[in-house]
């Protein structure tokens, strides 16, 4: 028995022990449970805290942000304006300019149809075949421009109706006997319509000699000639050609083209030039391939001056004018003028001023004509192959 209250007094014991414990442990568990709690309070005060203060300054920062941009918005708004402000102004001011831009526009206008005008007017001086300058008139010429004396009215008048197509036929046989390089000689010379003829064929590596006796003529050949820049090619001889050196008086007529040494009917005067044999004006290193021979009747004493030319440049092709007038007023008769030609051994061969053909020269046709140039061949035609022999 006692061994069972012993029992029970030691169950009673261990149980006021538990109880015991389990109670302090139940307060110090609380305790903690208090602490823990606190803590965690014044953690979510502090979390709460900084949330809304980070809020309150994000709302803040939204504000400033949207203030911002208002202030921006209005401020280009305000830009705007003034750009606008300032369209308006400038457009203003184009009113001005548009009106002096209309003047100017205007003004242009104005010189353009003076400027076309003065274009129109310079293509008509130059497509004309005479233009008149101070005492002088510029006539052109398919092989360029040649002066002659503005008091000169038939030639003037004559240059003006056809220009170089005086005589189309015998610049045509020139082109075709001449080639480059060659030598030419051009008595009568007058203006020059058949110098620059030959000029041009030669080249710069030939040569022509031009005999003009006409003191005014003369002169305005050689001015023809620096026109063209052609000195080293042309040279102006103011000489009349004829048999033997001395002086002879030119007798002038109605136009300088029908100056001859011989009288001439109605005649304006006379004027005393020299006079040379061709043997003593051309340089005996100058071997001509073609002679042009132009006197108004005085043909015998150029053909008796040239014996020396004949006969070192037995090759030599002759154009002489035939002219029955001429030869009534030197007293030679038409078949003595060609048997001298005849002896030294030329052909005569009428020219066409037409097309440049040549056809052999009867006597009954050729003393039918006022004048006819003729060639003067030593030889067959087909030894210059461009020359157009017509039957």
């Amino acid at each position: 028995m006692l061994k069972r209250i012993a029992a029970g007094v030691d169950a009673s014991r261990l149980g006021a022990t538990l109880d015991a414990s389990l109670r302090e442990s139940a307060a110090a568990i609380d305790v903690q449970l208090r602490a823990s709690t606190e803590n965690i309070e014044r953690q979510l005060r502090i979390l709460t805290e900084g949330a809304d203060s980070q809020l309150k300054n994000l709302s803040a920062s939204l504000s400033l942000l949207r203030a911002h941009e208002i202030v921006r918005q209005l401020a280009t708004e305000h830009r705007f304006d003034a750009v606008d402000a300032r369209f308006d102004k400038i457009s203003g001011g184009f009113g001005p300019i548009h009106r002096r831009f209309d003047v100017v526009d205007e003004s242009l206008n104005a010189l353009c149809r003076q400027a076309r005008a003065s274009i129109d007017l310079m293509g008509h001086a130059l497509r004309r075949r005479v233009i008149p300058l101070s005492h002088e008139v510029l006539c052109r010429t398919s092989f360029g421009w040649l002066l002659a004396d503005g008091e000169d009215l038939p030639l003037i008048a004559a240059m003006a109706e056809a220009g170089d197509a005086l005589e189309p036929g015998t610049s045509q046989v020139i082109q075709n006997i001449l080639g480059e390089g060659d030598a030419a000689l051009d008595v009568g010379a007058h203006i020059g319509t058949l110098t620059l003829v030959m000029a041009a064929k030669v080249g710069r590596q030939g040569r022509v000699m031009a005999f003009e006796p006409t003191p005014r003529t003369a002169e305005l050949l050689r001015k023809s000639v620096q026109l063209h820049d052609l000195d080293q090619v042309i040279t102006v001889v103011e000489t009349a050609v004829g048999a033997a050196n001395g002086t002879g008086r030119l007798h002038l007529g109605l136009t300088s083209g029908h100056n001859s040494l011989l009288p001439v009917p109605e005649g304006e005067g006379s004027v005393d030039v020299p006079v040379a044999p061709l043997d003593a004006l051309v340089p005996e290193t100058v071997v001509p391939r073609l002679v042009k021979i132009d006197v108004e009747g005085n043909e015998m004493d150029v053909l008796r001056g040239m014996e020396g030319i004949l006969a070192r440049a037995p090759m030599v092709a002759l154009i002489v004018e035939f002219g029955p007038s001429h030869l009534r007023r030197s007293g030679i008769a038409s078949a003595d003028w060609l048997d001298a030609f005849v002896r030294h051994g030329f052909t005569p061969w009428m020219i066409d001023e037409t097309d440049g053909s040549i056809s052999a020269a009867r006597l009954s046709a050729i003393e039918s004509m006022d004048s006819i140039n003729l060639l003067m061949l030593p030889d067959e035609p087909g030894r210059w192959p461009l020359l157009r022999v017509r039957s």
